[in-house]
């Protein structure tokens, strides 16, 4: 799952509900390459002009096991762009 969901992840609703159905993949170290801007070291996504907030996510279900179905190349980034108020988080991988 993934989307904008408008809150940080120390809030309740990504916190206690998201994260006990799902990995957060920005988060989980052991699944894909985390591509990191030196300027934005935690992963923020809002707001494009000033970083100050972790808000967009790509989430996998924890009953998934996505290491197995997936190739070498997992990579997730946060893309660096003013195209909108929001920075774009993006995986990259390939499938078996």
């Amino acid at each position: 799952m993934t989307g904008d969901y408008n809150t940080i992840p120390s809030e309740d609703a990504i916190k206690n509900i998201m994260l006990s159905l799902f990995d957060d993949l920005w988060i989980v170290n052991d699944i894909c390459q985390k591509i990191i801007d030196p300027l934005n070291i935690n992963g923020y996504t809002f707001d494009s002009l000033h970083l100050s907030k972790r808000i967009d996510y790509i989430f996998k279900l924890k009953s998934q096991n996505f290491t197995e179905q997936i190739k070498f190349n997992c990579e997730i980034q946060v893309v660096s762009t003013l195209s909108s108020n929001h920075r774009p988080v993006v995986l990259n991988f390939d499938l078996l």
